[in-house]
């Protein structure tokens, strides 16, 4: 009996592909349905301000940094550790090792708009909340090798994001987020 390698078809990896991306943005976990969402503590102040910005940097750097792991489908764990903790750096790179290994890259950028929409300094450690609008128009998952389409049937082309981020040692990380794929923005 010979034994031939298996060739994924292309709904499976677009199935796949279309969870894999939504655990990207999850982290594929339950912990983060047992968060309470971030109270507004934040006034209108330059400290505000400035954390704000801080917050929004954070979150900028890490899909900065994945959106290049999926367009040339190679990333280092350090690139995602400078912008995330855990659990959403460990599900990130857990996601990326299945991108790669389904052979899927992207063509074309995503692109985002990032808004912070609460603050909450009082917790030890402070935590933010963010609201992004993804826009998918422009990307397309491939088949590395083949150039084939994978872009599951039906998805909208830009959808909202929740995250959350929190301090540590003074520097504002991502820590999870929630892909809202039926929501458009």
């Amino acid at each position: 009996m010979t034994l031939r390698p298996r060739r994924w078809s292309t709904r499976w990896i677009a199935l796949s592909l279309a969870l894999l991306i939504a655990c990207t943005q999850v982290g594929c976990d339950r912990e983060s349905e047992k968060t309470p969402a971030p109270s507004t503590a934040s006034s209108a102040s330059t400290d505000g301000v400035a954390t704000r910005q801080q917050v929004k940097a954070a979150y900028d750097g890490w899909y900065d940094a994945f959106a290049d792991a999926v367009t040339s489908g190679t990333y280092r764990r350090e690139d995602f550790a400078r912008y995330s903790v855990d659990p959403k750096l460990t599900a990130t790179i857990k996601d990326l090792d299945k991108l790669r290994d389904l052979n899927v890259v992207y063509r074309g950028r995503p692109t985002w708009d990032a808004q912070v929409t609460s603050l909450n300094l009082d917790t030890k450690p402070p935590t933010a909340a963010l609201r992004i609008c993804l826009d998918m128009s422009k990307s397309t998952p491939v088949d590395k090798t083949t150039g084939e389409n994978l872009k599951p049937a039906g998805e909208l082309p830009r959808f909202v994001i929740t995250a959350s981020a929190k301090q540590l040692n003074g520097k504002w990380y991502l820590a999870d987020s929630t892909t809202q794929r039926t929501t458009p923005c």
